[in-house]
């Protein structure tokens, strides 16, 4: 759990990041601190600088950060809230986690892939609704045997263009 030092006091209390909303951006200062809207956090465990940033997400499950972070990555083909909604799904049936998110990027580790062909045929006209992009950017990616390849992934990756 991070411990946050007090600006002119220098006291250090523990707890959560909390902000004005679901979003606390914090930039590193080094590998033990972040600087943030609400005062500068100390971490109690190493953490690797993230080319970028780092963003601390205020929510109850991981599936809802793009939509707390109003993300525009999937914008010509959903809504942050919408694509939110796909991955609560998803990780309620495939223990999906978000694990990154870039400009246009998504990145997700999966804990159950499918096991069934039709869970994971169900999940392929998922995937291609929801970012067509990754379809058609592979001009080798065969419809008929895909959902064999979702029911061996442990990593799923999204870009829009």
């Amino acid at each position: 759990m991070p411990t946050r030092t007090s600006g002119a006091s220098g006291r250090t209390t523990r707890g959560r990041l909390s902000g004005s909303g679901p979003v606390s951006r914090c930039r590193p200062r080094s590998w033990r601190t972040l600087t943030c809207a609400r005062g500068t956090w100390r971490l109690l465990s190493p953490v690797k600088a993230v080319p970028g940033g780092l963003a601390l997400v205020q929510v109850a499950r991981g599936a809802d950060a793009p939509a707390a972070l109003s993300w525009r990555g999937a914008t010509h083909h959903m809504t942050a809230q919408g694509l939110s909604a796909v991955l609560r799904s998803w990780e309620h049936r495939s223990g999906v986690r978000v694990v990154g998110v870039g400009h246009g990027a998504l990145y997700l580790s999966v804990a159950a892939p499918p096991t069934e062909a039709h869970q994971a045929r169900v999940l392929a006209a998922e995937r291609h609704l929801v970012c067509p992009d990754v379809f058609h950017e592979d001009p080798d990616l065969d419809w008929s045997t895909y959902h064999e390849e979702l029911m061996r992934l442990r990593e799923w990756r999204f870009w829009w263009d």
